[in-house]
């Protein structure tokens, strides 16, 4: 997550970006089957819809998706 503010919000300005979306950010579970099939649903099996994915993280994922946010929200984007 820290990525993504990570990148030059000088730049999103200039091209008029106000709005990002990030899919998926919750928790989710790796279906063995098709993970074996080498198939990506892009988490689309939900685990926790309301928690955060621990694996986009490095320290406590919670503390860093609020943080992330509110750096968006600092940059002018929703």
């Amino acid at each position: 997550m820290a990525a993504v503010v990570a990148c030059d919000d000088r730049h999103s300005q200039r091209l008029g970006v106000t709005t990002i979306e990030l899919l998926p950010v919750h928790g989710l579970v790796d279906d063995r089957m098709l993970v074996e099939r080498a198939f990506e649903l892009l988490g689309l099996h939900t685990l926790s819809f309301f928690a955060p994915e621990p694996r986009y993280s490095q320290d406590n994922p919670l503390d860093a998706f609020r943080t992330t946010v509110a750096r968006l929200h600092d940059a002018g984007i929703e």
